[in-house]
């Protein structure tokens, strides 16, 4: 099922459409350019960013752009926060742009902790121009991919792997941040989430019974997502 899904159009200096809320501290999460802007403040690593209402998910499908202003520095982060239990503990899928690096980590009482074991593939950010992601987490099972904005997504996985950390259910929230004093942006597009079903609940006959449902923006239905889910057990 399709939770949200944003293409950010509208007139400049919008905030982003509710029930988008901004993190304290930024200049704005607002449209600019039909895309979605997260600017953060002249203090190093203040983050801008953005949580997604107040009901959580934990097993979920996400796919989006995004477009940066600055890859010089190498402490430049978006950052996509989930599976939150409320005590600061979540993982962050997370591309360090200015590094060319990608990677999802693990945050335990809101401080990082460790980098999940095989994650971390070399992803090259260019100014101004876009890169797509498409992140998973269903039950134990993590996946992502990252390729550039008009490519063809790819078939494989950079990395698929189990991680029992975090169960948390908490919204969730996007953000950039780096450790200039200068008021750098970051801007996203074509953001899609789906719920998606735990594979140690999922029926044989669950597939069957979600092949008639409406195709998802990204051109995938329910029934292929799910397909997708048993064929990557390992």
């Amino acid at each position: 099922m399709t939770i949200f899904t944003y293409d950010f159009t509208g007139t400049n200096g919008d905030p982003w459409p509710s029930p988008w809320t901004a993190k304290p501290g930024a200049i704005a999460s607002t449209i600019q350019g039909n895309r979605g802007r997260m600017q953060k403040s002249t203090t190093a690593w203040t983050a801008a960013g953005a949580k997604h209402g107040t009901t959580g998910i934990a097993n979920f499908d996400v796919t989006g752009t995004i477009i940066p202003s600055h890859v010089a520095t190498a402490d430049t982060y978006f950052d996509l926060r989930c599976r939150d239990n409320g005590s600061g503990d979540y993982y962050d899928f997370r591309w360090v742009i200015g590094a060319s690096w990608a990677q999802i980590v693990r945050n335990v009482a809101g401080v990082w902790n460790a980098e999940v074991a095989g994650t971390g593939h070399t992803v090259t950010g260019t100014v101004g121009v876009g890169k797509k992601f498409r992140f998973r987490a269903v039950g134990s099972l993590l996946s992502y991919k990252w390729w550039d904005a008009g490519s063809s997504e790819p078939g494989p996985w950079m990395f698929q792997g189990t991680d029992t950390t975090f169960t948390g259910t908490l919204p969730i929230e996007i953000a950039y941040m780096d450790s200039t004093t200068i008021a750098n942006y970051l801007d996203v597009d074509d953001l899609t989430l789906d719920t998606l079903t735990d594979l140690e609940t999922l029926r044989p006959d669950a597939i069957l019974e979600n092949t008639e449902t409406a195709e998802t923006p990204a051109g995938r239905s329910n029934a292929s997502l799910l397909t997708d889910l048993i064929r990557d057990v390992p």
